[in-house]
Order: structure tokens, then sequence, then C-alpha cells
């Protein structure tokens, strides 16, 4: 289906918007730029991989979703894409969705073990979103969560500006972030084992509900590989966190309303930590990236760098340093 500049789909009928729904074979919708969709929920019944490329106006009352488990989607966002309901994914192949333009739904669930998600652009979602092991979010654009990552398994790497407002991001045993920018959130619960939250920006939490923290820095055992940085990444929240805790790499860490120490920070909780390379409060010698110029593709691989291909993967460019608070 495609619908060219000043084309319009809309269902309505009795004041209601009326569902789409795809049986038979692979179903492309292409929406040019001064284009509109606007529909009720958009439901696949077929077993094909399906797609979606929009530079206009596309708007569902309701939601996205594989009612085939041999569904998918690819969905391609460079204008206008609103949904009141949730975009749902199941496992039935190749799931991808990539914003470049501003896009907004309720919540984010899959079951697809691969899922990819690219935001480069402005991306709200006003309920919880639910990953896989396996799955990948990069973002580099803008992305704001009204309610929290309620099990994240998979990976999220941050280039951009990402908040999470209402609630913590809660880690499972797989789950790992990599930032390199900036993030707020207003707490965090890692998992007993196996989970990594590596930091090069700074992130900020607004309360001091952290649980059980594992955070790494650059110098640390789980510095990516495309990463040569010797920076600083710097954590912060206010008063002393919750559990455990495991520090190590290249960190700053400050107390946001208290005294910046081990003890002000951590209080009476174990805590392992490289003594040498972790830093408390306002550090002068430690520089700390928050913005990049470049983004990780879905899948979580780094584009080639043109300017030095013989890298298989590119380095970030560091656009904005802050050497202390």
């Amino acid at each position: 289906m495609n619908i060219l500049e000043g084309g319009k789909v809309s269902g309505l009928y009795n004041g209601i918007r009326q569902d789409l729904n795809v049986y038979g074979n692979y179903f492309n919708l292409d929406i040019d730029s001064g284009g509109s969709y606007i529909m009720g929920n958009l439901n696949f019944h077929n077993t094909q991989s399906n797609t979606i490329n929009n530079a206009g106006d596309f708007s569902i009352t309701g939601e996205i979703a594989m009612r085939n488990e041999r569904a998918s989607l690819q969905f391609f966002n460079y204008n206008v894409a609103s949904l009141t309901g949730n975009l749902n994914f199941t496992q039935g192949g190749l799931n991808l969705f990539e914003n470049y333009g501003t896009f907004d739904c309720n919540g984010i669930h899959s079951t697809d073990p691969t899922l990819h998600l690219k935001n480069d652009g402005d991306m709200t979602t006003r309920g919880n979103y639910d990953d896989t092991v396996g799955s990948n979010f990069s973002n580099c654009g803008t992305l704001h969560m009204s309610q929290n990552w309620t099990n994240l398994q998979g990976r999220i790497i941050n280039t951009g500006n990402m908040t999470v407002t209402v609630s913590s991001v809660a880690f499972n045993s797989t789950g790992r972030i990599d930032n390199y920018s900036i993030m707020s959130l207003r707490g965090v619960t890692m998992a007993p084992d196996g989970a990594v939250f590596y930091n090069e920006g700074e992130v900020t939490f607004e309360t001091n509900q952290v649980y059980n923290v594992k955070f790494y820095g650059p110098g640390s055992n789980q510095q990516p590989d495309h990463s040569t940085s010797t920076n600083y990444g710097r954590f912060k929240w206010p008063g002393v966190s919750n559990g455990n805790a495991l520090v190590k790499g290249n960190l700053n860490l400050v107390n946001t309303n208290g005294k910046s120490s081990r003890e002000g920070m951590f209080g009476n909780n174990s805590v392992v930590s490289d003594n040498g390379s972790v830093k408390y409060g306002n550090c002068n010698d430690c520089t700390v990236i928050t913005e990049y110029d470049q983004c990780a593709n879905a899948d979580g691989t780094w584009p080639i760098n043109v300017n030095k291909p013989e890298m298989p993967k590119s380095i970030p460019v560091n656009r904005h340093v802050r050497t202390h608070l």
C-alpha cells in the first residue's frame, strides 16, 4: 500500500476508528511526506515479514500486534508516528524498529529473542518496556520513558539522552547497559549475578533506590571492545545506596545529598572496589564525556569509521567534555 503526498487512509465508522487485519502474504505500507494513515488496531495474522516505512503521519488508536507467532515487522519512522496502545513483537522472524522522527506509544512488549530497536529521534513511551535475552536497544536521540524497564534481559546502548521518570530499571542476570552520554533514572535494581552497568558518560539517579549495583567504567574488564577510552564514568545519587556493591574501573561517584565518600554513598554495605581508580566527589582530573557524534546500529554493532577503515568498529567521537561538577 502506497500513500502519496496529500493522500489519506482513514477508517472511521460511527465515530470509532476501524481495525486493519492483515492476512495472507507480505504487507508493505509506504507513507510519503504529506500522506497520512489514521486507523484503529493494526493486526498481523499472516506468517510473513511485514514492513512499514513512514515519512508522513501514522496514527493508530490502539496497538500494533502480531496475531500469528510467525509474523514479524520492520518499522521505520522518519516523521510522526503515534500509538495509543502498545507496540508488540513476537518471535516470527527479524523484528526491527528504527525511529528517526517523533514516535510515541504506550509500551513495547516482545517475545523475540533478537529484537533490534534504534532511536535516533524523539521517542516517548508511557508504559513499560519488556525485552528478551539477545535483544538490543540503541538510543542516540532523546528517549523518555514514563514507566520503567521492567525486566532488562538484553542490552541498552545509550549515546543520547535517556530518561526513566517513574520507576527503576530492573536488571535480569543477562541485562546490560552501556552508557556513553546522559541518563537520568529514578533508580536501578540489579540481579545478584551477571548484570552489568558500564558507564563512560554521566548517570544521575533521582533517589537512593540503587540496589545491588555492579558499576563498571573504562579500564575495567567490562569495557567494550570498540572503546579505548581512559576517561571516567560518573554516577550520581542522593544519600546511601541499598545492598552490596561492585564498582570497578575509572568511576567518579558523587553524592547529591550527603557526603561523597565510600561510607557516605554505600554505608555499611559490602563494597568490592578498585580503590585506585574509583574517585569520590568533585574530581578535576576526571574527564567525563557526555555527548557522542555516532550512534550504534540497532543490532548493537558500530558503523565503520570511514576515517579509519582498518578498524572493524567505530569509536564514537567526543563532542562535549565535563572535567568537573
